[in-house]
C-alpha cells in the first residue's frame, strides 16, 4: 500500500501570500499551481475565502505592497485642468480590471 503524504496547513498569510503572487505573475493560475506545488482546488478555496472576509468588513487578510511608480509618470510641475487651481483627477488602472479613480476639488 503506498505511503500517503501528510497533509499540511498553512495559514492565511501564506495563502494571501501566493494569490497576490499568482495574480502577478504571467503564469496562469493553474501554471503557477503546479510550478508550486499547489492544488489548484485549494488555492481557489484560499482566494475565495480571502475576498468573503476583505469584503464583508472582517480581518482584512491582504498582504500590503508598495508600488513604485516609473519616473516618466511623475508630474513635476502643476497641471491646468477644467476644474480650476488646486484640483485634481487621478485615475489608475491597476488590472484585473480594478480602476483607481481619486479627485480633489
Amino acid at each position: 500500500m503506498p505511503k500517503r503524504r501528510k497533509a499540511t496547513h498553512h495559514t492565511a498569510d501564506y495563502w494571501q501570500a501566493h494569490i497576490t503572487a499568482c495574480s502577478e505573475s504571467p503564469l496562469t493560475c493553474e501554471q503557477y499551481c503546479q510550478k508550486h506545488h499547489l492544488t489548484t482546488s485549494t488555492f481557489y478555496n484560499w482566494k475565495k475565502k480571502l475576498q468573503t472576509r476583505q469584503h464583508d468588513g472582517s480581518e482584512s487578510l491582504a498582504v500590503s505592497s508598495l508600488l513604485e511608480l516609473p519616473s516618466d509618470l511623475l508630474v513635476t510641475e502643476p497641471v491646468s485642468n477644467k476644474h480650476g487651481s488646486g484640483s485634481w483627477d487621478i485615475e489608475l488602472s491597476l488590472g484585473h480590471g480594478v480602476i483607481l479613480r481619486m479627485r480633489q476639488l
